[in-house]
């Protein structure tokens, strides 16, 4: 869509040179600066799409990845307007305008199916997300009351659990190994770490918590070295905690 987009724009633009004469100067500037700025919006587009594709994002969990084009959304307009330009002409009679409208129409009735799928599916996996938050907000609470503030865990669960909780609950985010990554905001990490007191977190099932780090494997490995009685295991919901007990 976003290339043949840029091919129409690109013929839009053409007119407006070409037809110059036929335009007064005020129409003529706007005319033009309004296709330039298009083009330039298309391009942007396909110059992002290109650097994503060559990219992991699309062979690393593409699902999750793929939030990094939701800014792509502002140039929708500049997208639709040459095709819906070209698929409102009626009865073409060169061939070569046949191509580009019927094309035009097909690409824009081929989005409309897309977009119908993809609002169905929002709608249904509502339950699914209400159910999830109702999860994260028994698991705050039941962090609360145990008086857990400082905890190590997964990336997709950290962030989410101190959003929640207004930072009354904070996480260092560990990887798979339990060794610190993708700390996006380092003194989180650095409260956690200073605190000689702070619990392990991880998920049961990381299938159910959107998250690629299967860390309980190695944190039941790493809790067998410890101490007797230093950290005590519970089960909350999807996840295995791990509490400081040692005063």
């Amino acid at each position: 869509m976003t290339l043949v987009a840029l091919i129409f724009t690109l013929f839009m633009l053409q007119s407006v040179v070409r037809n110059r004469k036929m335009l007064n100067e005020v129409e003529y500037h706007t005319l033009l600066v309004r296709r330039i700025a298009q083009l330039l919006m298309v391009g942007g587009a396909i110059g992002a799409i290109v650097v994503f594709i060559h990219s992991t994002g699309p062979f690393n969990q593409p699902g999750y990845h793929a939030r990094y084009l939701i800014g792509l959304l502002i140039i929708l307009p500049a997208l639709i307007d040459p095709l819906w330009s070209a698929a409102s002409r009626m009865k073409p009679q060169a061939i070569w305008l046949r191509v580009r409208v019927y094309s035009s129409r097909f690409i824009l009735a081929a989005v409309a199916v897309i977009l119908i799928i993809g609002t169905l599916i929002a709608f249904s996996e509502v339950p699914k997300v209400q159910a999830a938050n109702q999860h994260r907000n028994h698991l705050i609470t039941q962090l609360e009351s145990m008086g857990i503030t400082h905890f190590y865990t997964d990336y997709w669960s950290c962030y989410s659990l101190i959003f929640e909780s207004q930072e009354k609950l904070l996480c260092g985010v560990v990887n798979h190994h339990l060794n610190p990554s993708h700390n996006r905001y380092p003194p989180y990490y650095t409260i956690v770490r200073a605190d000689k007191k702070s619990s392990w977190l991880c998920p049961k099932d990381p299938n159910m918590t959107t998250t690629e780090y299967d860390c309980l494997d190695w944190l039941e490995k790493r809790m067998a070295k410890q101490p007797p009685g230093k950290y005590k295991r519970y089960e909350i919901d999807n996840y295995v905690l791990y509490r400081y007990m040692l005063n």
